[in-house]
């Protein structure tokens, strides 16, 4: 990071495919983007904190004092990438250097320990090579966390089962065998519990997480009542109703309430299970979680949600 310096190594020439070689590059961390083995971390750093233009005429020359242009910090954060998602596919998991401190899973009442799993995924908009609208794609992000989330991990990939490998040789690694217990927060999207239990184990505890909860709540309101004001209180009603009674106590709760004049249902059921289209014919159980958790509702029906994956 001082300035260039100059290496002098053997080359190597095969004159039978006309390319050549220097076999010690590898063992001094050298490559085609001419950044020292020290400097190149920086740059790659750089290129996630920042824009490629920002981390390269900002952050590299206020921190390091090295002038570089935006696509060498591109380029070296892209094959960062590439390279780690190599390594995650193949299984191995990034050790953080030097060694940091084992993950406290620790509840917040002092009585237990708990690993979270988290899962969603986010439709990403593709376009061809000419700009033209392309299918669009699912990525799917997951993490491993503990109660206070101080030890977080993300694992992504276009790839749901590449995922949730992926948290569970991170979960193996960050001491979940030491917990008492393991929970699943996700949307409940098609796939996401089912993907979670394959590579898990069949009883894992997935719980629909608060914000997805109450983001029905709210879209049931909209559809039954047109003033605000008052379907602000009945949300904040039905909030406390599912909070106090679980997801059980709620559908019961919700079945007896009557529809405003002139309003109802497309279908039979539809207001009991938020987006669905279909009658709801599962339960939605509150389960007893310690805290710690960030949400008291177990969907136990993944096929409630009726859109798409994620």
């Amino acid at each position: 990071m001082t300035g260039d310096v100059d290496v002098s190594r053997a080359y190597y020439h095969c004159r039978a495919c006309q390319t050549g070689t220097c076999p010690a590059d590898a063992t001094l961390g050298l490559q085609a983007d001419a950044l020292s083995p020290g400097f190149r971390p920086l740059v790659t750093l750089a290129g996630v904190l920042a824009s490629f233009a920002d981390g390269a005429d900002d952050l590299l020359r206020r921190f390091a004092g090295r002038r570089v242009s935006a696509g060498t910090v591109w380029r070296a954060t892209e094959r960062a990438g590439q390279e780690w998602i190599a390594r995650t596919r193949a299984g191995s998991v990034v050790v953080p250097s030097p060694p940091q401190p084992a993950w406290d899973f620790t509840a917040p009442d002092q009585t237990t320990t708990i690993g979270y799993l988290g899962l969603d995924a986010f439709r990403v908009p593709i376009q061809h090579p000419d700009g033209t609208q392309a299918d669009s794609r699912m990525l799917y992000i997951g993490l491993v966390y503990t109660p206070d989330k101080t030890g977080t991990e993300y694992v992504t990939d276009w790839n749901l089962d590449q995922v949730c490998a992926g948290l569970r040789q991170r979960a193996i690694a960050r001491g979940f065998g030491r917990v008492d217990r393991v929970i699943a927060v996700s949307d409940a999207g098609n796939g996401l519990e089912a993907g979670l239990r394959r590579h898990f184990d069949d009883g894992l505890l997935c719980i629909l997480d608060w914000y997805h909860a109450v983001e029905h709540l709210h879209t049931y309101a909209r559809a039954v009542w047109a003033d605000e004001a008052t379907r602000e209180s009945w949300v904040d009603r039905a909030k406390g109703t599912l909070y106090d009674r679980g997801g059980a106590g709620f559908v019961a709760w919700i079945r007896d309430q009557p529809l405003p004049s002139g309003t109802r249902p497309t279908r039979p059921g539809d207001y009991s299970s938020g987006t669905s289209t279909e009658p709801f014919t599962g339960p939605i159980t509150r389960r007893t979680v310690r805290p710690g958790t960030t949400s008291g509702v177990d969907r136990r029906k993944p096929g409630v949600k009726s859109s798409e994956p994620g």
